[in-house]
């Protein structure tokens, strides 16, 4: 599980150490721009996949900044066609 703190110099006594100004967020996995789709797959998707197989519900959710490659990473290449597509 990786975890995730975040500050507010807004609030209250506007530094770091101050306890009562981060939000904490947990994530199953997280991954740096150098994951291939690969690892990203196998460590992330894959175990989620296999249990869909065995009747569980699952959702596979992909956030980041516009244009970071989230719809690439999570369909591949969507700018070809097949001759199934084109019929």
């Amino acid at each position: 599980t990786a975890t995730v703190r975040v500050y507010d110099k807004a609030i209250k006594g506007s530094s770091a150490e101050d306890l009562d100004t981060h939000r904490s967020f947990s994530f199953d996995c997280a991954f740096g721009p150098e994951a291939s789709q690969e690892k990203v797959y196998e460590e992330a998707v894959r175990p989620i996949i296999m249990k869909c197989l065995e009747g569980f519900n699952a959702t596979i959710l992909a956030y980041g900044q516009t244009s970071s490659g989230k719809t690439h990473t999570m369909m591949g290449d969507i700018t070809t066609t097949t001759d199934s597509a084109q019929a």
